[in-house]
Formats: structure tokens, C-alpha cells, sequence
């Protein structure tokens, strides 16, 4: 009888299959899209989700919780160039300058998205910022019609 339970234990064993557990969430409404290289996934409706950060450590509720990264701008993987903005903070004149020895374009937006300034250089350029509130804008720097990097400034 040992010997049965034994082997009835290890064939049961054989053809078992432990339990897999994958991120799901039981939410009232929620989809995804997908549109190139970007995915878009959303939910409605999670009880209990909140956040909490201290000493450099951030924790998150929720099954929709991406790995954020935060970044000051991005640039276009095939436009090999740097470009500098200096001082940042800035107060009364901001210098750009870059290596690319070709027209460039950029535009200054305020964070509502408003173009303060539009221009275009080759190599180097001065903005004069004096008279703009202080505040965050994002400078997108342009070749023809697409953007090749994009960069945020303080203004003080």
C-alpha cells in the first residue's frame, strides 16, 4: 500500500503543472493601441491605486504601472549632431550652437504648447529671452519637416 501511494504521488507529479500567474486587472472599462513604435494601454476603474516616494525610491499601486523614465528631450536616432543650449536656467540670452554644418530650424514653446519663437541658423545662434516670463519652454530643433531633437530650458 506504501509503495502505491508512492507511485501514485510521484506519477501525479509528473503530469502536474504548477500555477502561472500573469499581471491582470478586473477593471469596468479599459484597451489598448498600437501605432508604430508606440503602444498605448489603458484601464478605468481600479479600486485602490496611489503613490508613494521617499529617499529617492517611488512605489506605485496598480497593474498599469509602465517603467517610467523621464527624460528632457529625445533625439532623432539617425541625426548624429549635438546640439547645446547654454546657460540652463537661462535668464536674458540663450546660445545654441552645434556642429551640423547645415540650416537648422527650431521653435520655443511655452508648456501650453504656444510657439514663442521660430528661426532658423547654421552652427550657432542667440535668443534673446529677457522679455519672457519665467517658466519651463521646450526648444524642437528641426530638419526639413521633422524633428531631430527636442530640449527643455528654464527660464528664471
Amino acid at each position: 500500500m506504501k509503495h502505491t501511494l508512492t507511485l501514485s504521488f510521484f506519477i501525479f507529479t509528473l503530469f502536474s503543472q504548477a500555477q502561472s500567474l500573469q499581471p491582470s486587472v478586473l477593471a469596468s472599462a479599459g484597451g489598448s493601441a498600437q501605432s508604430g513604435d508606440v503602444n498605448l494601454s489603458w484601464t478605468l476603474g481600479e479600486a485602490v491605486v496611489s503613490t508613494l516616494s521617499g529617499d529617492g525610491v517611488i512605489l506605485t499601486q496598480g497593474f498599469h504601472q509602465p517603467l517610467l523614465e523621464v527624460s528632457t528631450g529625445f533625439t532623432d536616432p539617425t541625426f548624429d549632431y549635438d546640439i547645446h543650449l547654454y546657460p540652463n536656467p537661462v535668464q536674458y540670452e540663450l546660445s545654441i550652437d552645434t556642429e551640423f554644418d547645415r540650416t537648422l530650424q527650431y521653435t520655443l514653446s511655452n508648456m501650453e504648447g504656444r510657439i514663442m519663437a521660430r528661426r532658423k541658423f547654421v552652427g550657432e545662434d542667440k535668443l534673446d529671452l529677457s522679455r519672457m516670463s519665467p517658466g519651463t519652454y521646450a526648444v524642437y530643433f528641426f530638419r526639413g519637416h521633422k524633428i531631430v531633437k527636442a530640449l527643455l530650458i528654464e527660464k528664471q
